[in-house]
């Protein structure tokens, strides 16, 4: 997922990632930092989601990836 990330980043269009795990954060922010439209969350997906629908202002298409990862939710 990190090479996923990477590459989209290249485009230059917004990316929204989100970490659940602080190590896997942390590590995350400090490889895409070279990348200005690249937002990293700690937080959970569910979490995520909720509060980024709630304040939409999507003007034109949106894509949302959510990998194969699984919590207790």
């Amino acid at each position: 997922m990190q090479e996923l990330r990477r590459i989209v980043a290249q485009f230059g269009l917004p990316v929204e990632t989100v970490e659940t795990d602080e190590r896997v954060f942390t590590f995350s922010k400090a490889r895409l930092s070279r990348f200005p439209n690249v937002a990293i969350h700690l937080d959970s997906s569910t979490s995520f989601l909720r509060r980024r629908l709630a304040g939409a202002n999507m003007n034109g298409r949106a894509l949302f990836y959510l990998d194969a990862h699984w919590e207790n939710s």
